[in-house]
């Protein structure tokens, strides 16, 4: 009985010795690498538009919708 259980016990715990590794293999830490920046864009270029609102003339009472660039 106890020759059973020492042979199940050895056949199951077996595949551990290899997911182990060699112990005369030096252990190697990851490089690790910095992340590679993008190249700056050359040109940056912002356009907005839209409309306001102003008088006529100095002093009107009157407004006129005009473009805002």
């Amino acid at each position: 009985m106890i020759n059973r259980l020492s042979l199940a016990l050895v056949v199951a715990l077996s595949p551990l010795g290899a997911l182990a590794g060699g112990l005369d293999t030096p252990v190697e830490t990851p490089l690790l690498m910095p992340p590679i920046a993008a190249p700056a864009p050359f040109l940056i270029f912002t356009l907005g538009g839209g409309a306001r609102v102003e008088p006529s003339y100095f002093g009107a009472d009157s407004y006129e919708a005009v473009p805002d660039i």
